[in-house]
């Protein structure tokens, strides 16, 4: 890639011009990324993405600044999981306060981690 065109697409000054690229984002829809285990419910293996993705962070962070950590760890899990997957965990009546804490910190940590990776520039 050109030095202009990676000026660009990293929103840094084009060349020559002093003034900073809008970044453009597209659509591609090739989001899908290696899943790791969160947890198990009897042999049932129920994952998420090994990287989640920035926008997920960001949509955690703006819950957790407007409605708080237990909504925003809610809407978390569930975005992570799915749908189904998030009903299985809410309707397992046997899961245990440790357990979940434990499936929240994880889903967090990893959540998290994607954020700081992509503000760092790795």
């Amino acid at each position: 890639m050109g030095a202009a065109k990676l000026a660009k697409a990293n929103g840094s000054p084009a060349v020559g011009t002093g003034q900073p690229s809008a970044v453009r984002l597209a659509t591609t829809g090739a989001h899908l990324s290696e899943r790791v285990p969160l947890f198990y419910i009897d042999d049932q293996v129920y994952t998420i993405a090994a990287k989640p993705r920035p926008n997920v962070a960001l949509r955690y962070m703006y819950t957790l600044k407007t409605r708080g950590e237990q909504i925003a760890t809610a809407q978390l899990l569930e975005d992570l999981l799915g749908h189904d997957a998030y009903l299985a965990l809410m309707d397992h009546d046997d899961l245990e306060q440790e357990q979940l804490t434990a499936i929240m910190q994880i889903a967090q940590k990893l959540t998290m981690g994607a954020l700081e990776a992509a503000t760092s520039g790795n």
